[in-house]
């Protein structure tokens, strides 16, 4: 635990060190390159999983249109009137991704596992670039304070299910999928995650009301929860425990973003039906 601790303090460290920087350009040109970076190290993650239930995938196709669907749907938040806006990217870079895919098989005359194969390609892009493009919307529209909300309710809120589920919890939430997640650590995560809105609200930092701020940790926390066990299901398919070694303690990329992927669309249309500013 002390690891963990320590390593998490420093990676938050270090993503306020990023807002700091990236609040000088509006359009948020240090946040597009870092989660670019962090989108393809995650991709390149989930595509180790899949050869390792034997499903090949194409990791350099997945890697390239994964960061460059990031990147055109940052331009479409950025510049609309110019790419077209974000959705242009979101339906674009998937057909073509999956074309390139399917024509690969083809042309190789490789049928077993084509199926399979173009899937992971499809469920990749969806699932990290699309889901964490909302992100980008919630920087783009609400500036960093609002992309901070969504990050310190997110980890925040994890932390608190780690340290509460760890000492106190006894009943598990989904011991299948993830033994060690407890029903207490839930309602800690939860919890915590309508503090830390609750008092950014209350902060020169506030992008909603304390009403609607509860809400919004409520939902966004909660949501983190799904997105954790999500990527719990993929990693115990492919015997895994962490989806890589590369923050020893902690995992891998994709164990950073999981909550965050699936956190970010709830904190987007949050903010977007309770009339945040921006």
């Amino acid at each position: 635990m002390p690891a963990r601790t320590g390593l998490g303090l420093a990676a938050g460290l270090a993503v306020v060190m990023i807002l700091v920087l990236d609040a000088a350009w509006p359009a948020g040109f240090v946040y597009a390159a870092v989660c670019m970076a962090v989108a393809a190290v995650a991709l390149s993650e989930l595509a180790g999983m899949a050869a390792r239930v034997g499903v090949p995938v194409n990791a350099p196709l997945l890697v390239l249109a994964g960061s460059a669907l990031f990147l055109l749907q940052w331009a479409g938040w950025a510049a609309p009137d110019t790419f077209g806006g974000p959705w242009f990217a979101a339906g674009l870079v998937p057909a073509v991704a999956v074309g390139a895919g399917l024509a690969e098989h083809v042309l190789r005359g490789r049928i077993p596992g084509a199926i399979e194969s173009v899937g992971v390609l499809a469920l990749g892009l969806i699932y990290v670039p699309l889901l964490l493009g909302f992100l980008t919307g919630v920087r783009l529209r609400w500036g960093v304070s609002g992309l901070f909300a969504v990050l310190a309710v997110c980890k925040f809120g994890s932390s608190g299910a780690y340290f509460f589920g760890s000492w106190l919890g006894r009943r598990k939430l989904a011991p299948v999928v993830s033994p060690g997640k407890t029903v207490l650590g839930a309602f800690a995560e939860v919890g915590t995650g309508m503090l830390v809105a609750l008092l950014l609200s209350l902060s020169p930092l506030a992008v909603l009301a304390p009403g609607p701020s509860l809400a919004f940790g409520m939902l966004v926390s909660g949501a983190a929860i799904v997105g954790d066990l999500a990527a719990s299901l993929l990693k115990r398919q492919a015997g895994l425990k962490d989806s890589s070694p590369i923050l020893p303690g902690i995992g891998g990329m994709l164990d950073m973003i999981d909550g965050l992927l699936f956190a970010a669309p709830v904190a987007y249309f949050v903010l977007a039906v309770c009339g945040a500013g921006g």
